[in-house]
């Protein structure tokens, strides 16, 4: 019998190992702009974060020496009180505003999707010769191709 495919296996080997070679260059390649682009990103929400806490600070106390100075006064002199609602105000407002960026700088995420799904589409491509010729045992291309599905699934959960 014949095999589907006239090349020999050390061709197919050499084929392989050449794909394999040219994959993990280009992947590393694409992880290093990937993280690049992830950290800039992440830099300059970090940046933007401070200062928007560094003005918030500023203009927070005189502001805050204002509220407690008129809610003492609305309420009948009663300043520790006026101070006190203030001061829970204050924590309020900045605490919802510091866990929104942090919320930010999370959702910039460091799952490298771009990566990880270039190298399940060039694994697919470099394995597809070898698996043609059914020298694998086929419960190792069914595992190979339901491990691909499962990622493709976590890809979009990931991304939804």
């Amino acid at each position: 019998m014949k095999p589907k495919n006239p090349r020999p296996l050390r061709h197919l080997f050499r084929d392989l190992m050449d794909g394999v070679q040219n994959l993990i260059v280009s992947e590393i390649q694409l992880l290093q702009s990937e993280v690049k682009r992830t950290a800039q990103l992440t830099r300059r929400q970090s940046i933007l974060l401070a200062v928007s806490l560094g003005v918030a600070f500023v203009g927070l106390l005189p502001l805050v020496a204002f509220f407690v100075l008129a809610l003492g006064h609305a309420l009948g002199e009663r300043y520790a009180l006026s101070a006190l609602f203030v001061s829970l105000g204050c924590f309020v407002l900045g605490g919802g505003l510091s866990v929104y960026f942090f919320r930010q700088i999370a959702l910039l995420g460091w799952t490298l999707p771009t990566t990880r799904k270039s190298l399940r589409q060039e694994s697919k491509l470099l394995l597809s010769p070898v698996l043609s010729l059914r020298i694998v045992p086929r419960a190792v291309e069914r595992t190979h191709i339901n491990q691909a599905h499962s990622s493709d699934q976590e890809e979009e959960r990931l991304a939804s």
